[in-house]
């Protein structure tokens, strides 16, 4: 957490940056936003499929069990490889 005096610091350095400076700084935050959202969306996906597949817990998985995850997962990725390949192809239209 950021204190008053390193948030006011931060505004300062930004007030003295030229416009490309601005520019890197603003790609950076972008990339850490669609970092952390990622992150987000791993968490949400595995504990939907844990949900989705694992029925009793213990010290290993059953077959079933094992199989499920790695088609959840899987679709998962390809879920966000498609995601990602729209984006690309918007962006380049």
């Amino acid at each position: 957490m950021s204190s008053p005096d390193s948030l006011e610091n931060a505004v300062g350095l930004m007030a003295t940056l030229d416009n490309e400076g601005k520019k890197v700084i603003q790609e950076l935050l972008s990339q850490e936003a669609a970092a952390s959202e990622f992150t987000s969306q791993m968490h949400k996906y595995t504990s939907m499929c844990w949900d989705k597949c694992i029925t009793t817990p213990g010290n290993s998985f059953s077959r079933t069990e094992t199989d499920c995850l790695q088609n959840c997962v899987n679709r998962f990725f390809d879920a966000q490889k498609h995601i990602i390949d729209s984006l690309l192809s918007d962006r380049k239209n």
